[in-house]
């Protein structure tokens, strides 16, 4: 038997095994393209809501340290 026999000889066996699996090529290539494109947008909108928070705070902050008044140390005797 030679290799193009044998290779036809597997090919209902592999075909056995490999339909069952067919029906989920689509929904795998979708999920795997819908994360592909949502996972940059989801991304930015997060880091838009964290550092947009993140900024409120901190400028909240700096300016409460730069407004408040200065008091020098007692001196060393």
């Amino acid at each position: 038997m030679g290799r193009s026999a044998a290779r036809s000889a597997s090919s209902p066996t592999r075909a056995a095994l490999v339909i069952p699996f067919l029906g989920l090529a689509g929904p795998v290539a979708g999920c795997i393209g819908g994360a592909l494109i949502v996972a940059p947008v989801a991304a930015l909108a997060g880091t838009i809501v964290v550092g947009g928070g993140a900024l409120v705070v901190l400028g909240i902050q700096y300016f409460n340290t730069i407004n408040s008044p200065f008091v020098a140390p007692a001196p060393a005797a």
